[in-house]
C-alpha cells in the first residue's frame, strides 16, 4: 500500500487499498460491497442459451434484446437470428430463467428450451 510522508510522520493512502475499493463497506441495502457479496457477486453470475421460435428479422431480434436487457439483474444479451437463440448473462440472485423466459414471451416469441 502506498504511503504518504506529512511533518515527518508517515500515512497509509487514503485512497488506496482495500477500503478504497469498497470491500467490506455497507451499501445502500445495507450488504457489504465487494466479491464478498454473495447475495449480488460475481458468484452468481450465470450464463443462459434460450432457443426461441419465431423470430425472422431484425425487429425481432432488436425487440427480444431490448426486453431482456430492461431486467434487473441481466448483464448481457446476445440473440442470433440463424440459430434463433439468446444467450443472457445474468445474476442468478437478482433475476430467474422465469423472468427471463416471461420477457421473450411477451415480446411475441415461443421458448423452446432454455
Amino acid at each position: 500500500m502506498e504511503s504518504l510522508r506529512h511533518r515527518g510522520r508517515q500515512f497509509k493512502h487514503p485512497t488506496r487499498g482495500i477500503a478504497a475499493h469498497g470491500a467490506g463497506l455497507p451499501d445502500r441495502d445495507g450488504g457489504a460491497k465487494g466479491a464478498f457479496n454473495m447475495k449480488k457477486g460475481i458468484f452468481n453470475m450465470k450464463k443462459r442459451i434460450f432457443n426461441i421460435k419465431g423470430m425472422f428479422c431484425f425487429h425481432c431480434l432488436s425487440a427480444v434484446v431490448e426486453s431482456v436487457r430492461k431486467l434487473n439483474g441481466v448483464k448481457s444479451v446476445e440473440v442470433g437470428l440463424e440459430k434463433k437463440a439468446a444467450i443472457v448473462e445474468y445474476n442468478s440472485a437478482r433475476v430467474s430463467t422465469e423472468r427471463i423466459r416471461t420477457a421473450i414471451q411477451r415480446c411475441g416469441f415461443t421458448v423452446v428450451s432454455g
